[in-house]
């Protein structure tokens, strides 16, 4: 008797899921069932203003997470953002394996594309053999390599109207050309107040907003030329 429930039970729990299998559409994705596509990083809510750009550079490959997260307030490296020009660039790292910097180890993740920059004239380190991989970049330096990137690449910026800081004197020389012409081109804006803050520093987010508006406006428009 005891037997004869228990078949009667489980023929009730085959007939019922089967009734849900028919139930649902094979035709929707099966996310659409009550689940959401889970977040690239957990600490990059869509509600933040850095969303899409967070997204943007992570789908191309650009910029890496951190132990799973992005850490979207932390301040870019000058090894992140010369790795992010160059995996822009699809640069084939397999011609840059000797490092010409005491601080840039071969082997490293980022040595490649700094030793690229180093060779075609984007970056020149410190002047002392090191690069700084570590140090935080910054808005001059962003401006001096990207200025200098674009150059290379043949990409012509746009020319706009001549923007003036009230902190201009606080700019390096060697960078006082970069930032004019970043400043001109729309590539860095100032802070506010009428400000640039040539020596401050940038949050990943702020530069992946940076370099996703920079491919946006330039990247498909230049790309295909020699």
């Amino acid at each position: 008797m005891k037997l004869g429930k228990l078949l009667l039970l489980c023929l009730l729990i085959v007939f019922s899921l089967q009734g849900l299998a028919f139930a649902v559409d094979p035709h929707f994705p099966d996310y659409a069932i009550g689940f959401e596509e889970p977040l690239r990083y957990p600490d990059v809510k869509e509600t933040d203003w850095y969303y899409e750009a967070v997204e943007y550079v992570s789908e191309l490959g650009l910029v890496d997470g951190i132990n799973g997260l992005f850490e979207p307030g932390e301040e870019m490296t000058r090894a992140a953002f010369v790795t992010a020009l160059g995996r822009l660039s699809m640069v084939d790292t397999s011609m840059f394996v000797v490092s010409g910097f005491s601080d840039v180890p071969a082997g490293e993740w980022y040595a490649p594309y700094v030793m690229w920059a180093s060779q075609n004239g984007i970056v020149g380190g410190y002047g002392d053999g090191k690069f700084g991989p570590d140090d935080s970049i910054t808005r001059e330096q962003m401006c001096a390599i990207l200025i200098r990137y674009s150059d290379l690449m043949g990409i012509e910026l746009a020319n706009g109207a001549e923007v003036k800081f009230v902190d201009a004197q606080d700019v390096s020389l060697w960078a006082v050309s970069a930032v004019e012409r970043a400043s001109v081109a729309g590539l860095i804006n100032g802070v506010g107040d009428g400000k640039f803050l040539p020596q401050g520093t940038a949050s990943r987010a702020h530069v992946s907003t940076i370099i996703m508006n920079f491919n946006e406006q330039y990247g498909r428009e230049n790309g295909d030329k020699d």
